[in-house]
């Protein structure tokens, strides 16, 4: 890690208007900078090159033959690939669907040679090409059609005739290279979409890795070499502006959703460099790389569900392929065996990166603690046991509520037990809706119930047409501590109610007691007489006892009980899953079927001491103390 040069490309800007001086990206370089004439120079002209060589391709063949795990990974993506060859390439561009296409494709074709899968390969390939745009809505669309031509050429490349290379190469330049060198040239001139160059966000790194993959793989064209070098160069300067910020705490500022997205392209940067260079110019040194595995184990409950806040749905299956790259490139095995695991435990498919990134690991079982907290997500992660979906877990945050994609959630949480997911969240709202990008301090996007507090399972004070929690708030956690049979971690809210004059402290705390067997929220507010909502969605049907101290939770034949205990008069009760009468009614907002609301509310608060248990048992033995001495 270098002190900032004169040199430096870019200066940073901040997408989240604020800069975060804990960012460890701040004034610092990161990685090592090679002149174009310098990669041209260091460039192997080999084919294939991109993610795999011929030797990693042998080496793949040979561990399918001796190796169980990779043989049913192999049956599982010839199974993919067949089924592929019944299909027709799209009518318009589509983000995601040339790369997952040829990935299987290709890679199938590569290990069994059978030529039909390299017929349907050049297919799509020829079908893409045709377009005259591959920023069919955003540019985002272009960074991973590349990513797609780039495999498609690179590996297929000694079977394609000259005539097919060449019209490959020609679309590469006509929708992507000759329009992005201009950006990357002068990414300050207006009228320049320079977003992914300038921004620290998942555009950066996902564009700048197409634009890298269909570099490297167009290199050795003797004609392209200076522009692809060039490109390589600047997509590298580009990326300072992101991976280190996105990689230092090991974990993802966007949410887990959006970990999936920038972690898997860092990945196929990384193995694209060390193919076509023989090195990764020290990604895999940043700060935080090898912790960036945890992330998404401890933000997916044990009901296999991810912690989806902000623009994030449940259902997402978020503990990835990208798990098995850390063996091949650290040689840690942990994060491995967690990919693993959890696609035996949840049944999860394998894709073409499971088979392509997955190594034998030994058969020790690795130690790995039962809770993890995150900084800057300020986010915790707590079960009772791993990989179990009847274990029971809670998962909060707190953090900056104003990071792109995330919504007004400091205090979200979720819970599962029984292998159902109880506490749930709704996820995004629709990303068309009017100005649903506004993250100014008054912007239309905190008027949609999903990106509000109410829609979080957050807490909320005082509720109005305005947002229901600051949206430049930054709420830590301020306690995380376990033992063998229990946990906890506190997030101190008051932040999140900066512009309520009437709150002087608000605190959160989860956790897990009694064996880790009991899920504890706990609220404590100090204010001047206001209005406080305790609320949670679920899809369970909702029992409140007559005296409202009690609910039954049922779903799937299976039930929970939750119980409250205040230091004011309280009691429990529902509501549908929308907004409040006090709050913004726009039209667009998403229904939120299936859902309901859990709720408390009361009035004229002035000290709160506020508790709620999520218990499998019909008991209460949990007793209830300050926070501070949790």
């Amino acid at each position: 890690m270098l002190e900032l040069r004169p040199d430096f490309k870019y200066h940073l800007y901040w997408h989240t208007r604020y800069p975060k001086p804990c960012a460890l990206s701040a004034n610092k370089i990161f990685y090592q900078h090679l002149s174009a004439q310098q990669l041209k120079e260091r460039s192997t002209a080999a084919h294939p090159r991109i993610l795999a060589d011929e030797q990693s391709f042998a080496e793949l063949k040979q561990r399918i033959c001796t190796d169980e795990t990779a043989r049913t990974f192999y049956q599982q993506l010839y199974a993919q690939a067949e089924q592929l060859l019944q299909t027709t390439p799209p009518p318009t561009p589509e983000r995601h669907t040339l790369q997952n296409r040829l990935l299987a494709l290709c890679l199938v074709y590569k290990l069994c040679e059978e030529q039909r899968f390299f017929d349907r390969a050049w297919q799509e390939l020829e079908r893409y090409c045709s377009f005259s745009t591959w920023m069919y809505h955003e540019k985002l669309d272009a960074g991973y059609i590349l990513k797609g031509i780039a495999i498609g050429y690179d590996w297929l490349y000694h079977d394609l005739t000259a005539q097919q290379r060449e019209i490959i190469r020609t679309a590469v330049l006509q929708n992507a290279f000759w329009s992005e060198i201009q950006v990357y040239r002068d990414p300050y001139r207006i009228g320049l979409d320079s977003h992914y160059v300038l921004h620290n966000t998942n555009h950066n790194v996902s564009i700048n890795c197409g634009m890298i993959m269909a570099a490297c793989a167009l290199l050795d064209s003797p004609d392209l070499t200076d522009l692809c070098a060039e490109m390589i160069e600047s997509a590298l300067w580009a990326l300072e502006n992101y991976l280190p910020e996105f990689l230092e705490h090991g974990c993802g500022k966007e949410g887990v959703y959006y970990w999936y997205w920038p972690t898997t392209s860092v990945m196929e940067i990384i193995f694209s460099l060390k193919g076509t260079f023989g090195t990764d110019f020290s990604i895999t040194k940043t700060p935080g790389f090898d912790k960036m595995g945890f992330f998404p184990v401890y933000m997916t409950g044990a009901s296999g569900k991810e912690f989806n806040w902000g623009n994030a749905w449940e259902d997402v299956f978020a503990i990835s392929e990208s798990l098995f790259a850390f063996t091949p490139l650290l040689c840690e095995e942990r994060f491995a065996y967690c990919r693993l695991k959890a696609m035996q435990v949840y049944q999860q498919p394998a894709t073409a990166y499971d088979l392509l990134w997955y190594r034998p690991i030994s058969g020790k079982t690795p130690k790995l603690p039962l809770e993890m907290y995150f900084q800057r997500t300020e986010s915790v992660g707590m079960f009772s046991e791993l990989f179990q979906p009847t274990a029971t877990s809670v998962c909060i945050k707190g953090g900056y509520n104003n990071e792109v994609h995330t919504s007004l959630c400091a205090g979200s949480f979720v819970i599962d037990a029984l292998g159902e997911r109880w506490a749930s969240l709704p996820g995004g709202e629709k990303y068309n809706v009017p100005d649903y990008w506004d993250y100014t301090e008054n912007g239309r996007r905190w008027s949609y119930y999903r990106m509000r507090a109410e829609g979080q399972n957050a807490m909320v004070i005082d509720p109005s047409l305005a947002p229901d929690q600051f949206p430049f708030s930054v709420c830590p956690v301020v306690s995380f501590q376990a033992d063998a049979d229990r946990c906890h971690a506190i997030i101190d809210l008051t932040d999140a109610f900066r512009n309520n004059a009437n709150v002087s402290t608000a605190l959160r705390g989860a956790g897990l007691k009694n064996d880790r067997s009991v899920v504890v929220l706990q609220d404590e507010v100090t204010a001047s007489g206001v209005d406080y909502w305790w609320m949670m969605h679920t899809s369970a049907s909702i029992a409140i006892a007559c005296d409202g101290q009690t609910a039954v939770l049922s779903q799937n034949g299976k039930q929970l009980f939750v119980r409250l205990a205040c230091n004011l008069p309280a009691k429990f009760e529902t509501m549908p899953a929308q907004p409040l009468d006090s709050s913004p009614h726009p039209p667009e907002n998403g229904e939120n079927v299936g859902l309901q609301k859990l709720v408390i509310h009361l009035t004229q608060v002035n000290e709160l001491r506020l508790t709620v248990e999520f218990s499998p048992a019909p008991q209460s033995s949990v007793s209830v103390v300050p926070l501070c001495k949790w």
